[in-house]
C-alpha cells in the first residue's frame, strides 16, 4: 500500500516526547489537511437509489376495495394490513354486473367462459378466471385440477357452502378448506358455518362472526352464522337434495328425522312427534321399545249410560285390557251404577229443597231433612235462608244501607229496602264557617254564627273569625302578645294590628353575665347586672363547713353554722357535722347501719356499734308456694299455710283454693262452645277448651253462590258453586249475593294478534289491538346495532343505533355501531420500531413480533451502517466495503479502504507499511509532515 493514498489525511496524536524530538530536529513542526482522490464513500452522495420498489397510486389495485373484505393472502403483516382504510374510489364500488364470459357470468360449460372455467356454485354454474394470489371481493384464490390434470389456481366464491344443510364438518369444506364447521341449531338441524376472525374476510350481510363449540373437536371456533331466522336452501342445495338430521323433542321423548332441500325450500322435520306410550304395537315415545307402557295406568270404558274408570291389566296383540265395569242406568240400590260419582241420584226427589230423597233397601224412597241447605223463604228482607227440619228458615236480615247519613235505612218484606229522610250531622264541606246538617234527606251547609273562630291567617295581631259564612281577619285587641324580637328587655305586644316592642319595667330578668353574685335585670330596655348581698348563694368552694355567699357582688366563703353536715368518715354509726368551720364525727345511736342481708332483723346503731335485733310480722322471701304466707318470726323467715284463692293450672276447673299448702280445684267443670258446627268442643285437662275439626256434617257457609255445604276439616265449605263463566276473557265473571251472574268488562291483556307493534288489551268486553305509540320498542332482528321501534301505524322498523358493541375483532378498540354495523373506531398499533421484526396483532388481540431474517436494515455502527436482519436484530453485514481509520505513523493517520465485520468494525484490508532506522538500537519512530515529507528518528535505549 502506498504511503500517501488518495484519501484525506489528518494529524495523528503522537506523544509529547516524539513531538519534541521532531521539532528539535527540523526547528518546526506543522501539518496540513489535504484532499486526495474523490470523496463520497458511504457518507457521500445525494441519497440511496430505491429503484425496484413498487409505487402504489391512490386507486389501490385496479380500484379494488382494500377495506377488509375479500381475500387476504398478504403474507407477513397481513393481519395488521387488513385494517387499512378503504382507499377505493366511491365510484368504483358501483356493481355494473359481469361481462359475458367473465368472472361471475352464468354458464353451462367451459365453452361459455373466456378462460374456459365454468364452475358450480351455490347460486348455480358461473364463469371464473385463473389467479396468482388474489381475487376480487367475495372470491378467493384456490387450487383445483385443470382440464389437463395439472393443478391450476382459479377464483372460487367465498362462503360457497355457508348455511348448507350438513351432517359433518367435511360437508362444509371445499377443496383445500378445513376451518368451516357443521353447526347444530338445536333440534332444527345442522348447517354450515364459515371460518372468520382477524385476517379473514368479513361475514356477508345478515351474518356475524360468532364463537361456537365444534361438536367434532370440542374446541371453540369462530364462524359466520345468520343473525336471525334459519338457513334457506341455495339453488345448488335444492338440486343436490342436501339434507340435515333433525329432532322432534317434547316431554315424552325425542324422535329423529330429516330435513331436506326441495323446490319449495327446506322441508319441515319429518320426525315423529313423541307421545305417551300406548298399547298399539308402536314405539310412541321413540325410546326404542314398543308398548312399554305402565300396566297399572288408569283406563276407561264408555257407553250410552256413562264412563267407568279402571286400570290396565295387560296388552294383548296391541289391544289394552281394562278392568273397568260397564256403566248401567241408575237404580235405587245404593250403588253408583252409571259411574258419575253419585249414588241413586235423582231417583227420590220430592221437589222440596229442604228434604233429601234416599233409597230404602227394598228399592222404595224415603225423605230426610236437608238441614243447612240454602233455600228461599220468600221474604225479601232475609238473607242466607237455610233448611231446618224440612222447612226453609230465613237467616240474617238484608243489609239496607244507601251510604247516606241523612236517611233511616229499613226493609219492606215485599218491596225490599226503604230509605226515610232524617235530621242530624252530615259530611263536612271543609269550611269552618258553615254547619253540616241533614235536611230533607240531603246534606246542607248553612253559615255558622258570626265571630265563630276560623282558620288562622298566620298574622299574630289579627283575629280569625267567621263573618257571613266566610273567614275574616280583623285586628286583635291592643296589648295582646305577638312575635318575640329576641330581646328579654322589651315587650312583644299588638298595637293597632301590628306587633310592637316597648321596653319592660326594671327587675325583669335578662341574659346571665356568668357571675352568680349579680342580678341580671332589664333597665330602660337594656340588660344590666346589679350586685347581690349575702343572702345570695354562689360557687361552692368544696368545703362543706364554709358558706358560699355573695358579698358586694363577689363570691365569699365564711364558716358555716355548727352541726351542718360534712364529709362522711365511712362509719355508719357516727354523725358527720361541722363545728366552728371544721368537719367532726361524734357517735350516734338509733341511726340505720349496714344491712346484714336478713329481712327479719333491724339494722341500727347502738353504743356506736351496728346491731341487728329481731324483727317479727314483716314480709320476707317468697318460697314460691301460693298456699303459704311468707312472714318473719323470731328473726327468721317462716311459711305457715293459708286458705287463699289460687290456680291449680287446670283450665277445666272453675274455682281453685288452698288447703294445707296445696292448691285444689273445686266448683265444677268449664263448658266449651266455639259456635262452629264443624268442631267437637271438649275441655282437656292441661289444655283447656279444644275444638276438634269434624268432616262430613251438613253446614251453611253463608254464600248463596254455593249449592251444597259440608264440614271439611272443621270448616264449612260450599261445593257445587254456580258457574258464571261466559268464556270471554275480557269480562270478570262473578256470582252476586242474590244468586245472579255478573260479567263485567275488564281491561286485562288478551289474545296476542301476533303483531309486535299492537297492544293486546280488553276494551268494552272485547279483545282489541290498538297500535303502539311511535318510538315504542318492538322486536329485535338480532343485530346489536339496531333497535326495533314501532312507527305508530302498527309496523316495527329497525332503527340504527350508536351503541357500544363488539365487532368480534380483538385488534380493534372503541367498537361502536355505525349505520347498523358494528365497527372498531381504532386499531391496535403493534409497531416496536424494530425493522427486523414483523409486527402484527393476533386473533387474541396480543401484539406479536416475529423475527425477519435476511432483510436489509441500517445497523447502529457508524463505521458499518449497512446491515442485515438476523434473529430479530440488525447486524452489520460482514464483507461490505468501508473506510478504515489507519495510523500511517506517529504523526498522521488516513482513511483507507477496508471491510466490515459482523460486529460492526471496519478493518484495514492490507497490512500496515513498514519503516526502519538503519543502525538504530532502540525505537524507530517516523512522522510525515509538509504534504508528504517523511523522516525517521531513533530513540535509543
Amino acid at each position: 500500500m502506498a504511503t500517501t493514498p488518495r484519501t484525506t489525511r489528518r494529524h495523528g496524536k503522537p506523544s509529547a516526547l516524539v513531538v519534541a524530538v521532531c521539532c528539535a530536529a527540523l526547528a518546526a513542526c506543522s501539518g496540513e489537511d489535504t484532499s486526495g482522490g474523490a470523496g463520497g464513500g458511504a457518507g457521500g452522495g445525494g441519497g440511496a437509489d430505491l429503484g425496484g420498489g413498487i409505487a402504489l397510486d391512490g386507486g389501490g389495485f385496479g380500484g379494488m376495495d382494500l377495506g377488509g373484505s375479500g381475500d387476504n393472502d398478504s403474507g407477513p403483516g397481513g393481519a395488521e394490513d387488513s385494517h387499512a382504510a378503504d382507499t377505493g374510489d366511491a365510484a368504483a364500488t358501483v356493481d355494473a354486473g359481469p361481462e359475458p364470459g367473465e368472472l361471475g357470468w352464468p354458464c353451462v360449460g367451459n365453452d361459455d367462459c373466456s378462460e374456459a372455467f365454468c364452475i358450480a356454485t351455490a347460486a348455480g354454474k358461473v364463469c371464473t378466471k385463473q389467479c396468482i394470489d388474489s381475487c376480487p371481493q367475495g372470491w378467493t384464490c384456490a387450487g383445483t385440477q385443470g382440464p389437463g390434470g395439472d393443478v391450476v389456481f382459479i377464483c372460487t366464491p367465498l362462503f360457497d357452502q355457508l348455511c348448507d344443510p350438513c351432517g359433518a364438518n367435511a360437508d362444509c369444506n371445499g377443496e383445500g378448506e378445513t376451518g368451516n364447521v357443521c353447526v347444530a341449531f338445536d333440534a332444527d338441524g345442522s348447517f354450515c358455518g364459515h371460518a372468520c376472525g382477524p385476517g379473514m374476510a368479513e361475514c356477508p350481510t345478515g351474518y356475524s362472526c360468532q364463537t361456537i363449540v365444534d361438536g367434532e373437536s370440542g374446541k371453540a371456533a369462530k364462524q359466520c352464522l345468520p343473525n336471525k331466522g334459519e338457513c334457506s336452501c341455495s339453488p345448488r342445495a335444492i338440486a343436490e337434495g342436501l339434507s340435515t338430521p333433525c329432532k322432534n323433542v317434547n316431554l315424552f321423548g325425542s324422535c329423529d328425522g330429516e330435513r331436506t332441500c326441495t323446490s319449495a325450500g327446506l322441508s319441515a322435520c319429518d320426525a315423529a312427534v313423541p307421545a305417551t306410550e300406548q298399547c298399539n304395537g308402536l314405539d310412541d315415545d321413540c325410546d326404542g321399545a314398543t308398548d312399554d307402557f305402565d300396566v297399572t295406568a288408569k283406563c276407561e270404558k264408555s257407553n250410552e249410560h256413562g264412563t267407568c274408570e279402571g286400570v290396565l291389566t295387560a296388552c294383548v296383540e296391541g289391544e289394552a285390557v281394562c278392568d273397568a265395569k260397564d256403566a248401567a242406568p241408575e237404580t235405587c240400590n245404593g250403588l253408583d251404577d252409571d259411574c258419575d260419582g253419585l249414588t241413586d241420584e235423582g231417583l227420590c226427589d220430592d221437589g222440596n229443597a229442604c228434604t233429601t230423597g234416599a233409597c230404602n233397601s227394598d228399592g222404595s224412597c224415603k225423605q230426610q231433612p236437608a238441614n243447612g241447605t240454602p233455600c228461599d223463604d220468600g221474604n225479601t228482607c232475609t238473607t242466607t235462608d237455610v233448611c231446618a227440619n224440612g222447612q226453609c228458615v230465613g237467616g240474617a236480615p238484608l243489609g239496607c244501607d244507601d251510604g247516606s247519613p241523612c236517611t233511616a235505612d229499613g226493609c219492606d218484606p215485599l218491596g225490599g229496602c226503604v230509605f226515610t229522610p232524617t235530621d242530624g250531622v252530615c259530611a263536612d264541606d271543609g269550611s269552618p264557617c258553615t254547619l253540616d246538617l241533614c235536611a230533607g234527606g240531603s246534606c246542607t251547609h248553612p253559615a255558622v254564627d258570626d265571630d265563630t273562630p276560623c282558620a288562622d291567617d298566620g298574622v299574630a295581631c289579627t283575629q280569625d273569625l267567621c263573618k257571613g259564612g266566610l273567614c275574616s281577619h280583623p285586628p286583635t285587641k291592643e296589648g295582646e302578645a305577638c312575635a318575640d324580637d329576641g330581646s328579654a328587655c322589651t315587650q312583644d305586644i299588638c298595637q293597632g294590628g301590628s306587633c310592637t316592642h316597648p321596653p319592660v319595667s326594671f327587675t325583669v330578668p335578662c341574659a346571665d353575665d356568668g357571675n352568680a353574685c349579680t342580678a341580671d335585670v332589664c333597665d330602660g330596655g337594656s340588660c344590666t347586672h346589679q350586685p347581690l348581698g349575702s343572702d345570695k348563694a354562689c360557687l361552692d368552694d368544696g368545703d362543706p363547713c364554709t358558706q358560699d355567699v355573695c358579698l358586694l357582688g363577689q363570691c365569699s366563703h365564711p364558716p358555716s353554722a355548727n352541726n351542718a353536715p360534712c364529709l362522711d368518715d365511712g362509719e355508719p354509726c357516727t354523725n358527720d357535722v361541722c363545728v366552728s368551720g371544721k368537719c367532726t364525727h361524734p357517735a350516734q345511736n338509733g341511726k340505720p347501719c349496714l344491712e346484714d342481708g336478713n329481712p327479719c332483723t333491724n339494722d341500727v346503731c347502738q353504743s356506736g356499734q351496728c346491731d341487728h335485733p329481731p324483727n317479727s310480722g314483716v314480709a320476707c322471701a317468697d318460697d314460691g308456694n301460693a298456699c303459704t304466707q311468707d312472714i318473719c318470726q323470731g328473726g327468721k323467715c317462716a311459711h305457715p299455710y293459708n286458705n287463699a284463692g289460687c290456680d291449680d293450672n287446670n283450665p277445666c276447673t272453675l274455682t281453685d283454693v288452698c288447703s294445707l299448702g296445696v292448691c285444689k280445684g273445686t266448683g265444677g267443670t268449664l263448658k266449651c262452645d266455639d259456635g262452629n258446627p264443624c268442631t267437637n268442643d271438649v275441655c282437656q285437662t292441661g289444655n283447656g277448651c279444644v275444638y276438634q275439626p269434624q268432616s262430613g256434617l251438613i253446614c251453611n257457609d253463608g254464600n248463596v253462590c254455593t249449592t251444597t255445604d259440608v264440614c271439611q276439616g272443621g270448616v264449612c265449605v260450599g261445593t257445587g258453586g254456580k258457574s258464571c263463566n261466559d268464556n270471554n276473557p275480557c269480562t270478570d265473571d262473578a256470582c252476586n249475593q242474590q244468586g245472579g251472574c255478573t260479567n263485567t268488562p275488564n281491561a286485562l291483556p288478551c289474545a296476542d294478534d301476533g303483531k309486535v307493534c299492537t297492544n293486546d288489551v280488553c276494551s268494552g268486553g272485547a279483545c282489541t289491538h290498538p297500535f303502539k305509540g311511535n318510538g315504542e320498542a318492538c322486536g329485535s332482528d338480532g343485530n346489536p346495532c339496531t333497535d326495533g321501534q314501532c312507527n305508530g301505524f302498527g309496523t316495527c322498523n329497525q332503527v340504527s343505533t350508536n351503541k357500544v358493541c363488539d365487532d368480534g375483532d380483538a385488534c380493534t378498540s372503541n367498537d361502536k355501531c355505525t349505520n347498523g354495523v358494528c365497527k372498531g373506531q381504532a386499531f391496535k398499533s403493534c409497531s416496536d420500531g424494530n425493522p427486523c421484526t414483523n409486527d402484527f396483532c393476533d386473533a387474541n388481540g396480543v401484539c406479536q413480533h416475529s423475527p425477519i431474517d435476511g432483510a436489509s436494515c441500517v445497523a447502529s455502527s457508524s463505521e458499518c451502517p449497512t446491515g442485515v436482519c438476523a434473529g430479530g436484530q440488525c447486524l452489520s453485514q460482514a464483507g461490505v466495503g468501508c473506510e478504515a481509520e489507519y495510523d500511517v505513523d506517529l504523526c498522521s493517520s488516513v482513511k483507507v479502504p477496508g471491510s466490515c465485520t459482523g460486529a460492526g468494525k471496519c478493518v484495514v484490508n492490507n497490512p500496515p507499511p513498514s519503516f526502519t532506522c538503519p543502525g538504530c538500537n532502540g525505537i524507530c519512530v517516523q512522522c510525515t509532515i509538509f504534504g508528504g515529507l517523511q523522516f525517521s528518528y531513533c530513540l535509543g535505549f
